[in-house]
């Protein structure tokens, strides 16, 4: 014999109404958990990209090369 879908949803929902406030409290934690997570990454490319668009040192035609090869574009060290 089978049930309803609708009659064991409601049966389902009887039995977590006692712990309605922890799932609200945890799917809230989880989606700012995800959201925090995507923010990280968005911000740190912000980050980097402001970076090497701003720290040239001197070098205008390749902004940002020294961030991949640790010295000017010249292949001089930008100490010395």
């Amino acid at each position: 014999m089978r049930k309803n879908g609708f009659v064991v949803m409601g049966h389902l929902l009887k039995l977590v109404t006692p712990l309605a406030h922890i799932m609200a409290f945890t799917i809230t934690m989880g989606t700012l958990g995800f959201l925090a997570a995507i923010f990280i990454m968005v911000l740190g490319a912000m980050g980097f990209a402001h970076y090497g668009v701003y720290h040239h040192h001197g070098n205008a035609r390749f902004p940002g090369c020294h961030l991949y090869y640790g010295a000017g574009c010249d292949g001089v060290s930008e100490s010395s």
